[in-house]
């Protein structure tokens, strides 16, 4: 997926929410099949069944939960079913990035691409709207109801906690430091540290591309408005955009470099820093 071909599908969501959406499941898995899906060609082994059943049972568990709030207009402007949609096509498009850096690159999802994939499916499930009060607060909420749901599926322990562990890192506050402990090593998609990098790219990808970040960014001042009105005008101003191209828009890994994003975020900087000094001069 070229970075062209990451904005045309971003619009070609975004264009049918909410009149036309398909659900999370179809989203789910038109991205599993963009990666070659799960190989026929060999017996699938316990560990891959396991994971397949919990995304399928979340995916739609995701989909009824946003439906029920929609209709008691309890749905958020922004960590909604099209904030998830969005960032599964995120990941899509870094894992098949990053497939493109490595020697022999698989021809279907591996067990490691399938898991993060699951993650990112999870990770703001059941989110009220709004922001943390403390810590990792909504991100313990979403691990409260989807352990049941690993666990039932059969999920591996250690993938239940690689999962719970990734997860807690979305908290944004947690990025910075992720990033740097994640540059002092080689990459490597089996690394827990360089996990965290990917879903938290796919995470604020589309956010951080001037095509959708206007709207995505209008989404989350509303959204915030019902809890902090000054925090959420704050986000509409170039102040409040420049802080998140600067400290949450943060892309380090080879995947995302190689689609050219931390070139648009610099560019976006460039230019927002360029205005102000225009406007100081006046």
């Amino acid at each position: 997926m070229t970075f062209s071909e990451l904005t045309l599908a971003f619009e070609n969501v975004r264009s049918v929410w909410p009149g036309k959406w398909p659900g999370i499941p179809l989203l789910f898995d038109s991205c599993v099949r963009y990666l070659g899906g799960v190989s026929d060609q060999i017996p699938r082994n316990y560990r891959i069944k396991a994971l397949q059943k919990c995304a399928n049972r979340i995916a739609r568990m995701h989909e009824i939960f946003g439906v029920n709030a929609k209709n008691t207009a309890a749905e958020p402007a922004y960590h909604n079913r099209l904030h998830t949609g969005l960032a599964l096509v995120s990941l899509t498009a870094l894992l098949d990035s990053n497939r493109k850096q490595v020697q022999h690159p698989p021809n279907s999802l591996t067990e490691t691409e399938y898991l993060l994939l699951l993650t990112m499916l999870s990770h703001d499930y059941g989110h009220p709207g709004g922001r943390n009060n403390f810590p990792a607060e909504l991100e313990h909420r979403t691990l409260e109801l989807i352990t049941p749901v690993m666990k039932s599926s059969g999920l591996l322990e250690s993938d239940q906690k690689r999962i719970g562990k990734i997860i807690l890192q979305t908290d944004p506050v947690s990025v910075p430091n992720t990033h740097i402990k994640a540059q002092r090593l080689a990459f490597d998609i089996n690394n827990f540290e360089w996990q965290c990098v990917l879903i938290q790219e796919a995470d604020v990808l589309a956010s951080a591309l001037p095509e959708l970040g206007k709207f995505l960014t209008e989404c989350l001042a509303q959204e915030w408005s019902n809890y902090d009105v000054e925090r959420a005008s704050g986000l509409l101003s170039p102040r409040g955009r420049e802080g998140f191209l600067q400290y949450g828009a943060l892309f380090s890994s080879p995947a995302s470099n190689a689609l050219g994003i931390p070139e648009v975020v610099a560019g976006q900087l460039e230019a927002l820093r360029s205005d102000k000094c225009v406007a100081n001069s006046t």
